[in-house]
């Protein structure tokens, strides 16, 4: 079982793949700014560019998309519940 593991870490572990997760974070960061703009519309946007790509490549293209959305969101949300906190004299 950790011989699958080990390879999984290899396949994703490509200076290439990891530069395509470092590209779907930015792009899910710019895209979850956007007002109204939401998860499954930034993955639909990538789409289309993972029919050339490996599997490998495109489904870590996309996650790093959805990771860059949600956490943009994640962001987003912690920082006003700091700001209103800290502007209300509220504790954390």
């Amino acid at each position: 079982m950790t011989n699958f593991f080990l390879q999984a870490l290899a396949e994703v572990g490509t200076p290439s793949v990891l530069g395509l997760i470092v590209i779907g974070v930015l792009f899910g960061i710019i895209g979850g700014s956007i007002p109204g703009f939401t998860v499954t519309m930034a993955i639909l946007v990538v789409f289309p560019f993972t029919f050339a790509m490996d599997p490998v490549s495109g489904v870590s293209l996309m996650v790093g998309v959805f990771v860059g959305v949600l956490g943009r969101h994640c962001v987003w949300r912690n920082a006003r519940h700091t700001r209103h906190a800290l502007f209300n004299h509220h504790r954390l």
